[in-house]
């Protein structure tokens, strides 16, 4: 009866893990709610955002258009019925000499439109995204979110009647679906407000709805990443997105900055992906909170920057360290100092070395399941993302859509429930395994396996690519020390339930993002990516499950 009551009180611990984490994970991912009622003029109003965009997102606004025009002159207005002074910079593009692309057959004159609100320094912040659009769409995310949400924060800031103790300037670049042209021309002309400048915001869009996503920096972010900390209530910002956008072949305004050697934030919605540079991007199909998020992380970085001492930002601008940054939880942005990465190997793979020696002498395992345990495990994960590509390619001929550059899928029918089923693929798979092997081993050679795996990954990932070293180096450093007083036989009360906590939390927290950006961002072309992921949520829920189950039992037989 006894065993019966420990054994349903694991299983509520798991199950009520589990659902904790992923709410948070949920409530993470969604960002800011919806506004009700009357917003204060001091804070940023998506009603009043929404009334910017249905004018400047009625039509295509594409390079020299008429409607382009429009929307310059409608701009120009609102900047300047909040008494912030405008300049008109213009430029013929056959002028510019450093675009990064080239400007062969593109004819005609680039208009950006430069707000400013001086400041009592020489100091100067920009807050900047470009108005025009392609011409096959309105445009109304592309980038009629970042137009409006600087429009209206730059509004709310006014509104606090307070001198910034820094140049504000609110940027709207032209040509940018070119090839970044206004800002390129921006740059040549304005090498003096450049080279003064502190930081940069850009606001861009890769979709029509999801969280805004700090996705890009620059080199020496750390000073930054740490103000963002402190700035935003709803950050969503994780440190592998910049690293793996740092090897596509991808660019925005902010590019053309950093060549300049500017720190800045970048900012981009990705859901919604099927919406990008369609007729779709239309006011119509606009998401209010993904608005809401840009202008609320807009002006809160307007209010904190504006008010920074010189030596903060002077800070920010010199910066030589890089940062390793996740949002977790409550909107919570965690940072820390790139450098702390091979110490925090060190202390991994200290504790998985600490833990494979006393599994060893406590006769937890043998020498040879030690050795042949963690090629089994990755012979399984290599075999299931094998497994899970050949289904992917199989779903293509099936449903008749195209994997472009290996991951990118669009326009693909039912890829909700597709994904279902390679979630349920994955589950039945682990389970079958996971069977086969408790009965060639025991439950520590399997889950001493899983942790080998998971310091390995955060040993390539140190070394390689670091900032997404944290979603393997975390849940191995709580893993190992969670199972260090099982192993060494220390009877601690109701252990095993903290035990399930420290080993499925953790990792359900740091995967849940990754699955959601991988996905919203690429789409279900990244089909194994998103299996191998979830399956290292999957085996932390499964092992430590079985280890609980395992350690109780043996508590109850030695009672």
């Amino acid at each position: 009866m006894r065993s019966k009551r420990q054994y349903c009180a694991c299983v509520i611990t798991v199950v009520a893990t589990i659902v904790t984490t992923i709410m948070l994970t949920v409530i993470q991912i969604k960002g800011p709610t919806q506004q009700a009622g009357d917003v204060p003029e001091e804070q940023f109003s998506v009603a009043r955002a929404l009334e910017h965009l249905e004018q400047i997102a009625t039509e295509p606004r594409s390079f020299r258009s008429l409607a382009n025009q429009e929307v310059r002159r409608y701009i120009i207005k609102q900047l300047e019925a909040n008494g912030i002074e405008v300049e008109i910079h213009k430029k013929l593009t056959t002028e510019i000499e450093q675009s990064i692309y080239p400007t062969s057959g593109i004819n005609g004159e680039v208009t950006n439109i430069i707000g400013k609100i001086p400041g009592e320094s020489e100091s100067n912040l920009i807050f900047t995204s470009h108005h025009d659009s392609v011409r096959s769409s309105p445009g109304a995310a592309d980038a009629g979110y970042g137009v409006v949400s600087l429009l209206e924060a730059a509004r709310a800031f006014q509104s606090l009647n307070r001198q910034p103790k820094h140049n504000l300037y609110f940027i709207f670049t032209d040509a940018e679906e070119l090839g970044l042209l206004g800002a390129s021309a921006l740059a040549e002309d304005y090498s003096e407000l450049l080279a003064n400048t502190k930081v940069i915001v850009n606001l861009e869009a890769r979709g029509n709805t999801g969280a805004a996503t700090l996705f890009e920096t620059n080199e020496g972010n750390y000073s930054i990443i740490k103000a963002a900390q402190q700035a935003l209530s709803y950050p969503n910002a994780y440190a592998y997105i910049y690293d793996l956008y740092q090897m596509m072949n991808n660019d925005t305004d902010f590019s053309v900055y950093k060549e300049y050697g500017n720190q800045g934030l970048n900012f981009a919605n990705f859901a919604g992906i099927e919406t990008y540079h369609q007729p779709s991007d239309n006011v119509e199909n606009a998401d209010q909170t993904t608005i809401l998020h840009h202008g609320l992380n807009t002006l809160e970085l307007i209010e904190h920057f504006a008010f920074a001492d010189d030596s903060a930002l002077e800070q920010i601008a010199t910066s030589e360290m890089n940062a390793i940054y996740f949002t977790i939880g409550l909107n919570q942005l965690v940072v820390y100092s790139e450098n702390l990465v091979p110490i925090l190997f060190l202390i991994c793979l200290i504790l998985t070395v600490l833990v494979l020696i006393l599994a060893l002498r406590k006769n937890k395992l043998t020498v040879k399941q030690a050795a042949i345990a963690p090629f089994i495990l990755l012979c399984s994960f290599v075999a299931l993302f094998v497994l899970t590509y050949l289904i992917l390619l199989g779903f293509s001929h099936a449903f008749g859509f195209a994997i472009y550059d290996i991951v990118f899928a669009f326009d693909v029918k039912n890829k909700g429930l597709m994904l279902i089923t390679f979630g349920l693929i994955a589950i039945l798979y682990w389970i079958i395994i996971l069977s086969w092997l408790t009965k060639k081993l025991n439950i520590y050679a399997i889950i001493t396996s899983f942790l080998v795996i998971l310091t390995f990954l955060a040993g390539i990932t140190s070394r390689y690519l670091p900032g997404l070293s944290y979603i393997f180096l975390w849940p191995s450093v709580l893993t190992a020390i969670g199972m260090l007083p099982m192993i060494v036989n220390i009877k601690l009360k109701l252990y095993q339930y903290f035990w399930l906590v420290i080993a499925i939390a953790p990792i359900i927290l740091v995967v849940g993002p990754v699955l959601n950006t991988v996905y919203t961002a690429m789409t279900i072309g990244t089909a194994p990516i998103l299996v191998f992921f979830f399956s290292l949520a999957l085996l932390s829920v499964l092992l430590a499950s079985l280890l609980a189950k395992h350690e109780l039992y043996h508590n109850i037989e030695h009672s």
